[in-house]
């Protein structure tokens, strides 16, 4: 995670956001600065903690009276893989593979730099003005939930306001910091995700790659994004392993941003990238192939693929994990591939459904036996097809040696408001 100044420039805009409990540093979180150890502010101090979603987790425990937690990772100084529980922090200090985040932090932008199409939904447009008379007009009019206003740089209609019952779709970035749009104090939201231009506001499911715009205008939830990469190929007997599952929250830096969603392929990773500034904010490594000189074993992933067995098998090979299992070993003592142990059940989605894909099942065939391939994610219920009962199931899940079967579903981008 990056850390950021709690206001954005866009283009000449300076959007300032409305913020409730921040930290000392202006901010929602703060790499590399811990909460400094004060007479009653710490709730509690747990060690051996795996990570900053489970530090934050168990702050967000209401029982505790936490409100922000500090957490050292395994190369921390003083302390490592420990989370400190705060129910106040009032002064940050420098500190090793630390991470320092306010649980209950919100910023609520009020304007965007965005436009919509103008129609039926205008209600008045009033020339010569200056944004805060703009803003100002829309209070006292009663249908005006919404204003877009025109600066001077604008060429089409300079220091010009349009009061409006809706922003309406598609909507669309006002380049050069040529205008921006509101609601009065905040009294109405736009909260979603922007596909050419059009609103998704319960979230989106990305099959293939292409900019995703985010508008945060108003009271919003916090954007969660999950990336599966590309399951793997099967080179060999063994099932390939599922393309792994990573999710992480963004962080509010502003009431617009832009996103390159990269959705892998087969034996390819899938990656959200924050266009502003080249940030790689999630990627997600493809499942591993089963490989000619391994033995037969299965390719590791979120879920392992199934062995292959050459002597002694009667029913086939191993079947390929599903849910972040291994895959199943063979009975001449191959191995299934490893599986990376993750329930996607606690990703904390709100409007999009995750369910495993079950593994491939492990057979028989005139050139041999085959393990399965490692399960893949079901999105809302679906996922890719084709490939026959020893592919895995869902996206990112791994192929099996099977005409048809061989090669590794697509992944998937998955973003939504929690």
């Amino acid at each position: 995670m990056d850390s950021r100044t709690p206001f954005q420039v866009i283009g000449l805009l300076l959007v300032f956001p409305v913020a409730f409990a921040v930290l000392p540093n202006g901010e929602c979180s703060a790499p590399g600065l811990t909460c400094e150890l004060e007479n009653n502010n710490v709730v509690g101090i747990q060690f051996d903690v795996a990570s900053e979603e489970e530090c934050k987790k168990d702050c967000e425990d209401i029982s505790t009276g936490c409100t922000a937690f500090s957490y050292f990772g395994p190369a921390g100084s003083p302390y490592r893989d420990t989370c400190i529980l705060f129910s106040n922090c009032t002064t940050l200090n420098p500190c090793e593979d630390c991470y320092t985040e306010e649980v209950e932090c919100i910023y609520t932008y009020c304007t965007a730099p965005v436009e919509g199409i103008l129609t039926d939904n205008q209600v008045d447009f009033i020339v010569d003005v200056s944004e805060a008379a703009c803003e100002a007009e829309c209070t006292i009019v009663p249908e005006c939930n919404f204003f877009t206003y025109h600066y001077g740089n604008s060429s089409t209609f300079p220091d010009t306001c349009f009061l409006l019952t809706e922003l309406r779709e598609p909507i669309s970035y006002c380049q050069d910091g040529t205008c921006i749009s509101g609601s009065p104090n905040c009294n109405q939201s736009i909260c979603g995700y922007l596909d050419d231009g059009m609103l998704y506001p319960n979230g989106i499911v990305v099959t293939e790659s292409k900019y995703i715009d985010l508008i945060l205008l108003g009271s919003c939830g916090t954007p969660l994004t999950v990336a599966i990469g590309g399951g793997g190929n099967a080179l060999n007997r063994g099932g390939a392993g599922s393309g792994h599952v990573e999710f992480v929250e963004l962080s509010s830096n502003g009431p617009y941003r832009k996103f390159s969603a990269s959705v892998g392929a087969a034996q390819r990773e899938s990656q959200l990238t924050d266009e502003a500034d080249g940030y790689v904010i999630l990627t997600a490594n493809p499942g591993g192939d089963s490989v000619s000189g391994n033995g037969g074993d299965g390719g590791d992933g979120y879920s392992g693929g199934g062995a292959d067995c050459d002597f002694g098998c009667s029913s086939g090979g191993g079947d390929g994990g599903s849910n972040g299992g291994d895959g199943e070993d063979s009975a001449d003592g191959r191995e299934g591939g490893q599986g990376s142990g993750l329930d996607i059940s606690t990703i904390p989605l709100r409007n999009i459904v995750l369910s495993p894909g079950s593994g491939g099942i492990g057979s028989g065939s005139s050139s041999g036996f085959h393990g399965g391939g490692g399960g893949g994610v079901r999105v809302d219920g679906t996922g890719p097809s084709g490939g026959g009962e020893a592919h895995g199931n869902g996206y990112g899940a791994g192929g099996a040696l099977v005409t048809g079967a061989q090669y590794g579903y697509d992944g998937v981008i998955i973003l939504d408001l929690i």
